[in-house]
């Protein structure tokens, strides 16, 4: 079967492609038997198959997928949305045909099934009741025997798990397990009794499969696809390498998401009008929110092209595809009710046809419930329902995706508001076949679908036949078609099915007598069940008062069909119910006059039927006009039909037909008397309606009439759009031209202060406008956004209507309400032509509107390079400016935004500066350095250009510092063999090395110290690289620098070693790798840039400050900084989200530490919960001790303290053991001092004052 996507442009997945080539190249025999492609609903698995059948990218630079493409042997789609691609025969049949017309295999395999008799397994019957011996002799055995090609080939099969149910699932399981192996079928002559396969026909194609994948050639590697990852699959297919597309942790998943998110936004003009700077964060949200599911942005997207969703929305939307389906429903539906009916019959007509529906038959089907439905309304509503729908290229109408049927049969996703039954659409094929029970289709294959689609229906619409009636019916229409009415004779039961087909029959004395006895048999009371050829279930009620009853009975079947003598005996009887409704609000009248019999409406209307329904149910004299039937119109008139009586819409039968063009009726109606300027729920007249063309154009003698009968010729709708608007906007100039000449108000505006020229200026309609300037119409107008006829012609692109304005004075400097001028327009919207003509009359290439851009910069932001190009050749300093709009933009910062080389190259070419910053001071160099992808072509075009490579921002960063913190290798090189200093320090002192050993990019390190970089350049805290690595514990960068001599002992400005540093903070192996390259525990190195005097001090208790140096206490690590997230250069109209490098905050608890006075007794701040018992029961043992054993002692004991008190939570005991800790503390301190005083030990300051890791 063929993919319904083909031709689609396809984007991304080329990891995909990569690895199925590795696996089709990979030798003799591949590494798995086969490959699952696994994803949920939408993430594009028929897609990927389509283009690894039909590559749609450009063979000037063939990839994977243009490979990939001559090793596919055969393909196959299985989709819910095409019933017949899930039967078994048609899917060995395709095979056997792809295989045949295969150049390299077809011949051989040919050749060996015409030898081995298996051609005649592929019939029908043979398919259908054997597919295991089909698939195992007529396609396994020839293949196995035939010669192995010299490559491997691919057999795609997509959408794997469509065909089967939970229950054949197991069975398939089970029996790959039992399956014959490839070396069996051999060994067997490719007999499947032989192999001893599996008792039971496979039910499926996931079966089918299942059972022989272990039989397939070693040469042949199946690819499938499959929704769903579950064990069955798993059993089923062990040994097959998945493939997960919608792993939203892996980056090329995430990469896929976006390139095609970028590449809606380059193809789709519409969505790259609803970015802007507050709108990009909300296409990141999209991204994460679609979780690798590509339905699910398409769908989003396309309803915000389209106008049906606005961007800013994508924040509440739900982040599911069922949930943003529930969403577009409630949007397109809950408004507008008769857009739901529609849809909801269109749908089930889709559900239940199982396959593409013609447009003629989906309009006939649904109007069965609609019969006052025209095409042309029916068009227009399916249009709107281009988000569900999409048509084929044979004009035929499918389900936009498979999830949407899963979806709408589904209430507990879709609410039982927007449940769809197949139920539904078989009724309404059911009883559109019966539309033609007496004019049959011409076409033989035509009247072989409709008797199918006839039969099928009936048995899935639930009407209560047994197959015994089905056979009958579909054997009745066959006869009637054909031989005529005699097989109703045959039919026992049910009687009342059996009466309404009589009535459908010309009567025949034949069944007279056996039609008046099913008619007495009819009278026992009816289910709904046994008569459900109407939509509904609705009970059977006498009421003859014009009610909606919900049965069609055989008297309006009978109007339907015409027939006289049937209608005469009918009302003849007792029960006649000539007035009698169905469900949907149509009568007997009603009925014949949707089946066009005129003889039949003379009957009708002779025996009392009323041409005027109830309340909501004004039906005839609507269908008379739909029909365009002047003989009906003129029944109904006669007998007496209400020609001030409107519909749901508030129109009359005047503007029904002038809607529809119908000039005759026109004219009968406004003889009868109908009011010539009665109004819709519009506001509409019949005149607005005829300017409106909303089906056929009506012709200027109907519109004569109209204004003959007194219509007013500037009445306007509720829009405030008088004719001669409607008649602009359709472009019906010879309509417009009448208007003009009956004095039509030519300046007459409607509620948004546009005028006749103004649309037709922004149609860029150069006739109307010569046409409403000749009749003296106000070229100086304005509308409410303050826009005049040149700002929308300069919209529009039509140079002709731009320069007609022009010649008529028209300021070509006027700046709207916005402060865009007519350039401004013209340039935003991408008009070389027009702009060109603008500058030739003076118009300012300068000029700002209120958000400060000028109209290059509109036109950079816009992506029009041509336009770009002349603004820039015309004003040569306009690219230079470095002034920039309120978002801070210039056209070169605009264009290397969107990632336009070409623009940029363009710019700079004219003038613009190279060093040109952001308002954060940021350069372009800075910009393209801290990009993920692309900047460094970006960067290199800059530099060639003479931008600065040591241009700081405000903060001292250099575009090295940014490319060091954010790991880009690839830049940082650039940047430094184009004169990049390497020891260049941003405000806080820290140096791009710095930056390097903080963010743990040890290549970047190792980059840097071989093309000069300090190793051991400090920070305004003092701190060199290898500090800050050791703070943060990156092992490899730690090496590196010690590699390259980078000091371990050194102190920063308040005393921290590297190896204090990392033990702090709990990084184990890099205080090993320490200790390993010399770094002492306990002794700081005098020459420390930034430490205090000379002097040792305990490990523990950290070096002490000498005479002339203040005290260098051990703290805590340095400043932890998290940063903000990196920016990410992706492509045009992805804007940056530039990482700002982080401060280093000032350590202001230090400072205040030090400038307090020092305490008199304790010399260790332990903070304990409940620590008291603890220290008085060691207080012995440290008298036994040296001081540094006393205070490790202690400081052990404080610390086994602290985690036996932490599991205590209540606040009172807490307070009181932290008291107690204290006391406890300050003895066992003051015994220490005096054992050390008494020892002869000099006391030091830092013997007094610590702060704890």
């Amino acid at each position: 079967m063929d993919s319904s996507l083909r031709g689609r442009e396809f984007h991304c997945r080329e990891w995909v492609f990569d690895k199925l080539l590795g696996y089709v190249n990979a030798g003799q025999t591949p590494a798995h038997p086969g490959v699952v492609l696994l994803g949920e609903s939408g993430c594009g698995k028929t897609a990927l198959m389509t283009e690894l059948i039909w590559p749609t990218a450009s063979q000037a630079s063939p990839d994977a997928r243009h490979r990939l493409r001559s090793h596919v042997l055969a393909y196959y789609f299985c989709s819910q949305l095409y019933s017949h691609s899930l039967r078994l025969s048609h899917f060995l049949f395709s095979l056997r045909q792809q295989i045949v017309k295969h150049p390299e295999v077809g011949p051989a395999y040919e050749q060996l099934l015409r030898r081995t008799g298996g051609v005649e397994l592929f019939t029908y019957r043979c398919m259908n009741d054997s597919p295991d011996r089909v698939f195992a002799e007529g396609l396994l055995k020839p293949l196995l025997a035939l010669q192995p090609p010299a490559r491997h080939y691919l057999l795609l099969v997509d959408g794997l798990d469509e065909t089967r149910t939970p229950d054949k699932a197991a069975a398939a399981a089970a029996a790959a397990a039992s399956a014959p192996s490839r070396k069996q079928l051999q060994r067997s002559g490719g007999s499947t009794a032989a192999a001893a396969a599996p008792a039971g026909p496979s039910g499926c194609v996931f079966d089918l499969l299942a059972r022989h994948q272990r039989s397939l050639p070693a040469w042949l590697v199946l690819v499938c696809s499959s929704r769903r990852d579950d064990r069955r699959l798993s059993r089923a297919f062990a040994g097959f390498s998945k493939l997960q597309l919608t792993d939203a942790r892996k980056p090329q998943v995430l990469r896929d998401v976006q390139q095609f998110i970028l590449w809606r936004l380059d193809s789709n003009e519409q969505l790259r009008q609803h970015l802007n700077r507050e709108t990009a964060c909300l296409l990141n949200q999209l991204h994460i929110k679609g979780n690798a599911c590509f339905a699910y942005l398409e769908l989003v997207l396309d309803a915000v092209a389209q106008g049906t969703v606005q961007l800013s929305e994508v924040a509440q939307m739900p982040g599911t595809l069922a949930g943003v389906f529930l969403y577009l429903f409630q949007r397109l539906f809950s408004t507008d009710p008769e857009l739901w009916q529609l849809a909801r019959c269109l749908l089930a007509l889709l559900l239940a046809l199982g396959e593409p529906a013609p447009v003629r038959l989906a309009y006939q089907a649904v109007s069965v419930q609609n019969p006052g439905l025209s095409f042309a309304r029916f068009a227009a509503q399916v249009a709107r329902l281009r988000l569900l729908l999409r048509a084929t290229p044979d004009r035929c109408l499918v389900l936009a995706h498979n999830a949407l049927s899963d979806w709408l049969q589904d209430a507990k996703y879709c609410t039982p508001a927007y449940l769809v039954s197949q139920r539904l659409g078989h009724c309404l094929l059911a009883a559109h076949c019966l539309c033609y029970w007496r004019q049959p289709p011409s076409a033989p294959a035509e009247r072989a679908a409709m008797l199918r689609d006839f039969a099928r229906s009936l048995l899935a619409a639930g009407c209560g036949l047994q197959p015994e009636h089905l056979l009958l019916l579909t054997l009745l229409l066959l006869r009637r078609w054909s031989c005529g009415p005699r097989l109703l004779l045959r039919i026992r039961d049910p009687p009342e099915l059996r009466l309404m087909a009589i009535a459908l029959l010309n009567w025949d004395e034949a069944v007279e007598q056996e039609a008046a006895s099913v008619a007495a048999s009819a009278n026992r009371p009816i289910e709904p069940a046994d008569t459900q050829l109407s939509l509904e279930d609705e009970a059977v009620d006498g009421d003859d008062g014009g009610g909606c009853s919900g049965s069609t009975t055989p008297l309006m079947l009978a109007a339907y069909a015409g027939d006289l003598a049937t209608i005469d005996r009918l009302l003849a009887g007792p029960n006649s119910q000539l007035n009698r409704r169905d469900s949907g609000g149509y009568s007997a009248l009603d009925w014949a006059l949707l089946g066009g019999r005129a003889d039949a409406v003379t009957l009708l209307l002779s025996h009392g039927a009323k041409p005027d329904g109830p309340p909501g149910c004004w039906v005839a004299l609507p269908l008379a006009l739909a029909l365009g039937r002047p003989d009906l119109v003129t029944l109904l008139l006669s007998a007496g039909a209400d020609l001030d009586r409107v519909d749901s819409d508030g129109r009359t039968a005047l503007m029904l037909a002038t809607a529809r063009g119908q000039s005759e009726l026109i004219g009968l109606l406004l003889d009868t008397g109908a009011r010539v300027d009665a109004r819709d729920n519009g506001g509409r007249s019949a005149l607005l309606l005829a300017a409106l063309c909303l089906h056929e154009p009506i012709s200027v003698a109907a519109i004569q009439r109209l204004l003959d009968a007194g219509a007013d010729i500037n009445l306007a709708d509720a829009d405030g759009r008088t004719a001669l608007i409607h008649a602009c906007l359709a472009k019906r100039h010879e309509l417009m031209d009448f208007l003009l000449d009956s004095d039509a108000d030519v300046d007459r505006c409607d509620r948004d202060g546009i005028s006749a020229l103004l649309v037709s200026s922004r149609l860029g309609d150069f006739r109307a406008v010569q046409a409403l300037l000749f009749f003296n119409a106000n070229p100086h107008q304005l509308d409410r956004h303050g826009r005049s006829a040149l700002s929308l012609a300069a919209v529009s692109g039509q140079s002709a209507v731009v320069e007609a304005l022009l010649a008529r004075g028209l300021d070509e400097g006027h700046a709207d309400n916005a402060g865009l001028t007519v350039l401004h327009h013209a340039a935003g919207a991408g008009h070389a032509d027009v702009c060109q003509l603008l500058l030739g009359n003076g118009a300012a290439t300068r000029s700002q509107d209120s958000a400060g851009r000028t109209p290059l910069l509109l036109a950079v932001l816009s992506g029009q390079a041509e336009v770009a190009a002349l603004l820039a050749e015309t004003d040569r300093l306009a690219a230079g400016i470095p002034g920039h709009d309120e978002d801070g933009l210039t056209p070169l910062l605009a264009a290397f935004q969107l990632g336009r080389p070409d623009l940029l190259e363009l710019l700079l070419s004219r003038g613009a500066d190279p060093n040109m910053t952001d308002r954060a001071g940021r350069s372009l160099l800075y910009l393209a350095a801290a990009a993920s992808e692309g900047g460094c072509s970006l960067a290199s075009l800059l530099l060639d250009c003479g931008a600065s490579s040591n241009l700081a921002d405000e903060q001292g960063r250099t575009p090295l510092h940014v490319a060091a913190w954010l790991g880009r290798a690839e830049a940082a090189g650039l940047l430094i063999s184009r004169g990049a200093d390497v020891n260049a320090k941003d405000a806080d002192g820290g140096s791009a090395l710095s930056a390097a050993a903080w963010q743990g990019q040890a290549h970047l390190c190792q980059l840097l110290l071989a093309n000069g970089a300090e190793v051991d350049s400090v920070c305004r805290q003092g701190a060199t690289p290898l500090c800050i690595a050791a703070q943060e514990g990156h092992l490899a960068v730690c090496q590196v620098l010690l590699d390259a001599g980078a000091r371990a002992n050194h102190v920063d400005r308040i005393g921290r070693t590297p190896y204090r540093v990392a033990v702090k903070c709990g990084h184990r192996q890099v205080a090993e790798l320490l200790l390993a390259r010399g770094a002492s525990p306990g002794v700081a190195s005098s020459s420390s840039n930034g430490g205090g005097g000379g002097g040792s001090g305990s490990g523990a208790t950290g070096g002490s400050g000498g005479s002339g140096g203040s005290s260098g206490g051990g703290g805590s690590g340095f400043t932890r900084i998290t940063p903000i997230q990196g920016g990410t250069f992706n492509s045009q109209h992805q804007l940056y989200q530039h990482h700002q490098y982080p401060h280093h905050r000032e350590l202001h608890q230090f400072q205040q530490q030090q400038q307090q006075p020092p305490r008199s007794k304790p010399t260790l701040q332990l903070i304990l919960n409940n620590g008291a018992t603890v220290i008085n029961a060691n207080a012995s043992d440290l008298s036994n001790s040296s001081p540094e054993e006393a205070a490790s002692a202690a400081a052990g004991s404080a610390v086994s303290a602290i985690g036996r008190g932490a599991s205590r939570r209540n606040g009172d005991k807490r307070r009181r053991a932290a008291v107690a800790a204290a006391a406890a503390q300050r003895q066992a301190e003051d015994e220490l001092l005096a054992r050390r005083a008494a020892a002869g030990i000099r006391l030091q300051s830092g013997d007094r004052k610590e702060t704890a890791f």
